[in-house]
């Protein structure tokens, strides 16, 4: 079948678009999981999440809500890299401006971040989908 034949089912299409964010945020729980920060129960849940992605499975809801706190997790780590100053600009009508700095780790960590949520957003949108295909058999039965 041909990646035009999924773009032209919704189902299939969005099927596609998760599946292709399996390989990147499969990569990136590796690498928060063996992190400095990472503490053994938090390295537990991500080594959890990895199997299941690398088994090419999508994730169930409570997986993504797992996600979703790993996740929230991880930002409180790139937060704490990070540094918003004034810059001072005496050319600038407004005197000058905001600047957030991340340090290395800091960026490496909003790398994953934005990886593994455009992953989580992909299986949500799944599961949308497969919701909408329930509904909608449920009414074609009724009528």
């Amino acid at each position: 079948m041909t990646a035009n034949k999924f773009r032209n089912d919704p189902f299939l299409a969005v099927l596609l678009k998760a599946a292709g964010h399996i390989p990147a945020a499969k990569n990136s729980l590796r690498a928060l999981g063996s992190g400095a920060a990472c503490d053994t129960s938090l390295r537990r849940r991500i080594w959890r999440l990895e199997r299941t992605l690398s088994a090419s499975q999508l994730l169930n809801a409570d997986e993504l809500e797992e996600l979703g706190d790993i996740l929230r997790t991880v930002e409180r780590w790139v937060d704490a890299g990070t540094y918003r100053g004034w810059i001072s600009d005496e050319h600038c009508v407004s005197g000058g401006w905001f600047e957030t700095v991340w340090s290395p780790e800091a960026e490496a960590l909003a790398g994953h971040c934005a990886r593994l949520q455009a992953c989580r957003e992909a299986m949500e949108q799944v599961q949308v989908v497969i919701e909408a295909h329930k509904i909608a058999g449920i009414l074609r039965g009724a009528a």
